[in-house]
């Protein structure tokens, strides 16, 4: 039941606050103790680490997940300052044995950092989605 609310419930960067509004999934830890225990003991929960939300949600989610595959999310968003992403992207690229999907759908301004990772091997990389919105011409 919880992953699937983890699917269907995203957290996300509100368009009117930074860090996020919307705690999505997250909100089941606020339910009972109970819930709260089983939700910060799987790991599968918090293996998708969604890069907008910052430097702090990437480490808590990383902690959590343990040692499980990750999937790495950087929305397409007008809330995605260069500093987040810059500020984050050290520790994606030390945990690139682990990153099994990756999804970046970001404007062409931001794409040599986002990018800047494919130099590096990573084993266990299955999905890549790369996307751009290049504005420019």
């Amino acid at each position: 039941m919880f992953l699937q609310f983890a699917v269907t419930e995203p957290p996300m960067s509100s368009a009117r606050a930074y860090p996020p509004r919307s705690l999505g999934w997250v909100r089941i830890t606020h339910v009972c103790r109970y819930w709260r225990a089983v939700a910060l003991a799987n790991p599968l929960l918090w293996s998708k680490v969604v890069v907008s939300l910052g430097a702090r949600w990437l480490e808590t989610s990383l902690h959590r997940a343990q040692r499980t595959p990750l999937t790495i999310e950087q929305p397409s968003s007008a809330l995605v300052r260069s500093c987040t992403v810059e500020k984050v992207l050290p520790a994606i690229l030390r945990l690139l044995e682990r990153i099994q999907t990756v999804y970046f759908d970001r404007s062409a301004e931001h794409g040599v950092t986002l990018y800047s990772f494919l130099l590096e091997a990573a084993p266990a990389l299955e999905s890549l989605h790369l996307s751009t919105n290049d504005n420019s011409s």
